[in-house]
């Protein structure tokens, strides 16, 4: 008896580690990295129309750091609440913004 009890607070334990380790939705810096790969192709199509300098700069936001408030599940995707600390046209701010991710072959990316 005192046997099986111990079974089962070691199993219960490690149950609960495993899901600890299992957030849902992308990591902190997975976010940070999806930003930005968003701003590069922002900037892209910004040269590609011809605006580069002091315009590009001011129109691509620099994200100076993302912290993951939390997310839960919503359909195939994850709805996540995020503080964006950000600088845009010499303003910085931190923002809370709500932003829907998906898991596709190449990894974690955003819906619009």
């Amino acid at each position: 008896m005192k046997h099986s009890k111990i079974v089962a607070g070691i199993a219960m334990a490690l149950t609960t580690l495993v899901l600890a380790g299992c957030g849902t939705g992308p990591s902190e810096s997975e976010i940070a990295g999806i930003i930005k790969k968003e701003g590069e192709q922002a900037e892209k199509q910004m040269k590609a129309i011809g605006a580069s300098g002091a315009f590009a700069k001011n129109f691509i936001p620099t994200v100076h750091s993302v912290k993951k408030i939390g997310c839960e599940k919503e359909g195939s995707g994850v709805l996540c609440d995020l503080e964006l600390d950000i600088e845009q046209g010499g303003q910085r701010a931190k923002n809370v913004i709500k932003q829907r991710f998906v898991k596709g072959s190449d990894g974690w990316t955003t819906t619009k």
